[in-house]
C-alpha cells in the first residue's frame, strides 16, 4: 500500500493566535543534525526544508504574519496546513500558543475535510490537541493532556515506524513535559 501523508495541521475557532517554531525546520549547520538524521529527512519528508504556513490552504479568516510562521483568526472558525508533509520516520513540530483560545494542532492526512468548520481531528485521518478544552481529536473528543496558556510551547509529535517499538502513535509535549501517547 502507498505511504500516507501526513501534514502539520491547525484549527481555530474565534480569536486565537499561534505560531509555528523552527522545529519543523532543518537546518545543515546544526549539529545535532547526523548523518542519520540527513538519511531520514530524504525518505521521509516532502517540502521546502523549512516548513511554513500554505497560504493556498488557508479556509476562514485568518490572518498571517509577513513570513508566514504566525497566524490569527478572525473568524469563528479557520484552519490552515504547512507546506510540508511526513510519511516515514519520527518527526515533530512546536507551536507557541498565542492567546488562551479555542485550537486544534496536529496532523492530517490531505483527504481530512478540510473547511472553515471541519479541520484537524474531526476527521477519521486527523489527530488533534486542543490544550484549551483540554481533549484529543479524532472524530470526536476524548480528555487529555494538560490545559495550555499563552506563551505554551506545544511540540506535535508523530512516529510513523509502525513496525518498530513505539511506532505508529501521535503524542504532544508542553513546555517540553510529555504529556503521553495520544492516539496509536
Amino acid at each position: 500500500a502507498p505511504p500516507s501523508f501526513w501534514y502539520l495541521f491547525f484549527f481555530f475557532s474565534g480569536s486565537s493566535a499561534a505560531s509555528l517554531l523552527a522545529g519543523a525546520s532543518v537546518d545543515d549547520d546544526d549539529p545535532k543534525i547526523t548523518e542519520e538524521h540527513t538519511r531520514d529527512i530524504a525518505i521521509g519528508r516532502i517540502g521546502p526544508r523549512r516548513a511554513l504556513i500554505d497560504r493556498k490552504s488557508m479556509r476562514g479568516d485568518l490572518q498571517l504574519s509577513d513570513h508566514c510562521c504566525s497566524a490569527y483568526s478572525r473568524s469563528n472558525f479557520a484552519s490552515f496546513k504547512a507546506n510540508t508533509c511526513v510519511f516515514n520516520g519520527r518527526w515533530q513540530y512546536e507551536v507557541t500558543v498565542r492567546t488562551a483560545g479555542i485550537m486544534q494542532v496536529g496532523w492530517a492526512t490531505l483527504k481530512c475535510p478540510f473547511t472553515a468548520e471541519h479541520g484537524v481531528g474531526d476527521a477519521q485521518d486527523s489527530y488533534a490537541f486542543d490544550g484549551h478544552r483540554v481533549r484529543k481529536w479524532n472524530v470526536s473528543p476524548t480528555p487529555y493532556g494538560q490545559q495550555w496558556v499563552p506563551g505554551d510551547v506545544i511540540t506535535c509529535c508523530i512516529d510513523l515506524t509502525g513496525d518498530e517499538v513505539g511506532g505508529g502513535t501521535v503524542s504532544y509535549l508542553r513546555n517540553g513535559t510529555h504529556m503521553g501517547v495520544a492516539f496509536r
